[in-house]
């Protein structure tokens, strides 16, 4: 007892050198808010690329790195153009040829494969040589053009890859260059792509497919999304805070608190360099919806206190004594939630656990001093509104306890079932081109591909010889074509390309018999070695001049053969799909390389895959950890391991409800709802906090059950209600969002908010009577 008072000596002491502070406090705020807005610029422009979810020394971010340096950027966008006249044409082919010129000139492209740059074995004046199929002259010489067309479709290396089978399509592969900077260009790269095509091809049918494509279509729905929720927000939480204060001062100050809380979240985000992705999109609601959740209660609390005394200062001293603490608890068990996602594998949630924390916090302290200042220059008799409609709901809450506690807990039990079921029941995926909406270019452009065309999404494989040298032995080549012609079998996968492939594209130019599906022997790979060495340029690595990386072995081994590449094009699916999928090829051609050579997956795609991982991990991690972590803080703060218990059991259950909706709709934990579980459990905390603040008075005072219920319900039952409403209200502006995985975020918190104040009004009551204090023994 004598420690619990000098520390509300302590308390008061602190208090009232806030208050004598307060302007200069104010000062304060306002410079650090201001220093921090310097970074909104940055932060406000939206990257969605795969590197945003990783952490730099992620094993798997290495890796894809080292593949760059090898092959170069396996980040390609795909131009496909249809032409029901015939791609091999004078006039389509000048159209082509104008646009692989000005795209080539582009800073930023490396290299673009299209039937204006194939090569082939074609016939030369020094002999066959593996050379360009079309030179400029001949695009006007309707003789040569024909030849070509018949010669186009018989090579495996151009049909289906370059020009369709009818003649009709054409598809351009274009490569992105490896850069430092690639993402911070990434849009303007694609943008350029676009102009390109609107200007050359002008009303041909074409479209843009490929993850880069995909990437700037989030990053564009993003920033639309981005001003949406800002505007729409703050319009939404003005007009419910004049609802709920009727005052211009208050709702100045509470302005301000998001405001504060927002500009120091975002900037401090900005400043360290970071740019808002399809999670981190959620940091101003959040911290709006959140900063205004705590600013009511104050109001309240100062108010009150002038009923007692006509002193203001004295009025806003011990109002402060009252609500600050337990604010600073609901604002740190928040922050916990919100914390506990630095545990996460993924950077992008990492982030969104920092800087929401440092949003939260800033949000309590703009709020304890704005609320000090306009306390002070409120009017004298000033009374917030009577909400009429709450205490008549209160009421009926209580008389439902206490008449029909058996259905309540029959109720509560099947939440209990449902939400073991429903959260049991969930899957983790993601898949990056769903989560825009059905109607948007890059979805159609997609679609109009897919059936047009076929499968385009390109998979990478790593083949690693036992033996390596600078020539592949026949066996691991003979191993590469057997793979290949059993993984075309699938659906899923539709062609590919390697060193195999181009090898017996040499020797079928050759030979006018069936001799050359025979397998390779080794003298034949030396001698078609010795050939395609002579046709295509020195085999000599030097990255800074044209060498080694301007030939066709530049993308299928490293310079040593201790690696060869093989790209398979496949269907564009969901994570845990080709994940699925990738699993059974690599046992494929486990099973048919044996001995001979390692297979992996490289590139993209194991980034791609690895990320269903990651969610699972970092919902699971952030929830325990977040769980365990607020059960310490109620400890210290409630100094009852009993009260402790009751508030984490009473608010796990708005989560596994949430997950349970979340199964019914038929949606996966994906990249936005990784963090979900945690972020809800921070904040339905906040309430309970509340309500167990005033139970434990009651308890102290010996009140007994009904008592207990009636007091806590008039002190704690108005504002949870409010608090509610605002989150309820906040947190459905996510649903204005293109972006999918972002609208599902703002309905599932709406209804874990729900659910919150349900096990608040109801479960928690419930519990403390099963589970009631021991009686005092003194």
């Amino acid at each position: 007892m004598v420690l619990s008072r000098l520390s509300r000596r302590a308390d008061l002491r602190m208090i009232k050198r806030l208050i004598d502070n307060r302007l200069l406090l104010l000062g304060m705020l306002i410079g650090a808010t201001c220093i921090a807005g310097l970074g909104l610029k940055t932060a406000v422009v939206p990257d969605n690329s795969i590197r945003v979810w990783f952490l730099d020394d992620d094993p798997k971010l290495v890796d894809y790195h080292q593949f760059h340096e090898r092959f170069g950027n396996d980040e390609v966008i795909l131009l496909h153009v249809h032409e029901p006249g015939g791609i091999v044409q004078p006039a389509v082919l000048r159209r082509l040829d104008g646009l692989v010129k000005e795209l080539e000139a582009q800073a930023g492209v490396a290299r673009i494969d299209s039937l204006l740059n194939a090569k082939d074995m074609v016939l030369t004046k020094t002999g066959r040589a593996f050379a360009r199929i079309i030179r400029s002259p001949m695009i006007d010489d309707p003789k040569h053009l024909q030849h070509i067309g018949d010669m186009a479709l018989e090579s495996p290396l151009i049909r289906d890859r370059l020009l369709s089978a009818d003649g009709k399509q054409a598809m351009l592969w274009i490569q992105m260059a490896v850069t430092d900077d690639f993402d911070n260009q990434r849009d303007l790269f694609v943008g350029q792509v676009r102009a390109s095509a609107a200007k050359h091809l002008g009303e041909m049918s074409y479209a843009l497919a490929g993850m880069g494509v995909i990437y700037t279509g989030l990053n564009q729905a993003l920033e639309h999304d981005f001003g949406l929720f800002m505007s729409m927000t703050y319009l939404v939480m003005f007009i419910t805070l004049w609802l709920i204060f009727r005052n211009l001062k208050l709702v100045v100050a509470t302005g301000g608190v998001i405001a504060v809380g927002t500009i120091v979240c975002l900037g401090t985000y900005g400043l360290m360099g970071h740019r808002l992705n399809m999670v981190t999109v959620l940091l101003p609601t959040l911290v709006i919806v959140l900063g205004i959740a705590d600013a009511v209660h104050f109001p309240a609390a100062l108010l009150g206190e002038l009923k007692e005394t006509t002193d203001r200062r004295q009025a806003l001293t011990t109002g402060l004594s009252k609500i600050l603490v337990p604010c600073l608890m609901t604002t740190l068990t928040t922050m916990v939630g919100f914390l506990a996602l630095t545990t996460s594998p993924m950077a992008a949630i990492r982030e969104l656990g920092i800087f929401a924390a440092v949003g939260v916090g800033s949000a309590l302290l703009a709020c304890t001093v704005l609320m000090s200042v306009a306390f002070l220059y409120l009017k004298d008799g000033l009374e917030l509104p009577k909400y009429r409609g709450i205490e008549p709901f209160m009421g009926w809450c209580a008389r439902a306890l206490r008449q029909r506690p058996q259905l309540l807990v029959v109720v509560v039990f099947a939440f209990v079932g449902f939400s073991a079921y429903g959260t049991s029941q969930l899957q983790a995926d993601t898949y990056t081109l769903g989560y825009l909406p059905n109607d948007h270019q890059v979805v159609d452009d997609h679609q109009t591909i897919e059936s047009q065309w076929g499968h385009y999404f390109p998979v990478e494989l790593i083949v690693r010889p036992r033996r390596s040298d600078l020539i592949p032995t026949a066996a691991v080549l003979n191993a590469t074509e057997q793979f290949e012609r059993e993984v075309s079998k699938r659906a899923t996968v539709s062609n590919s390309l390697s060193l195999a492939r181009i090898y017996r594209r040499v020797l079928s130019t050759q030979s006018k018999t069936q001799l050359v599906q025979t397998p390779f022997d080794d003298q034949q790979i030396k001698s078609l070695h010795a050939q395609l060495t002579h046709s295509v340029g020195p085999l000599e690595w030097s990255p800074d001049k044209s060498g080694y990386e301007d030939n066709i072995f530049a993308r299928l081994m490293t310079p040593d053969g201790s690696m060869l590449r093989i790209t398979l094009i496949a269907g564009m699916a969901s994570s845990s799909k080709i994940a699925r999928e990738l699993d059974s090829i690599l046992e494929l051609a486990q099973d048919v390389y044996g001995d001979l050579a390692t297979v992996e997956a490289a590139g993209y795609v194991p980034l791609y895959v690895q990320i269903v991982d990651y969610i699972l991990q970092s919902q699971r991690q952030a929830f325990v950890i977040a769980l365990a972590l607020i059960f310490v803080l109620m400890v210290i703060w409630l100094r009852s391991i009993r009260l402790a218990l009751i508030s984490v059991v009473a608010n796990a259950l708005p989560v596994g409800m949430m997950l349970a909706v979340m199964y019914g709709l038929g949606q996966n934990l994906d990249i936005a709802s990784a963090t979900i579980a945690a972020i809800v459990l921070g904040v339905a905390i906040d309430d309970t906090i509340h309500f167990l603040y005033h139970w434990r008075r009651c308890e102290e005072a010996q009140m007994n059950w009904d008592e207990s219920l009636d007091y806590t319900y008039e002190h704690a039952g108005v504002p949870a209600v409010i608090t509610t409403v605002l989150l309820m209200v906040g947190f459905p502006v996510l649903m204005l969002a293109s972006v999918k995985s972002v609208f599902y975020f703002g309905l599932l918190t709406t209804i874990a908010a729900f659910a919150a104040l349900f096990c608040d009004l109801f479960v928690l009551p419930l519990l403390l009577k099963a589970w009631p204090a021991k009686p005092s023994t003194t």
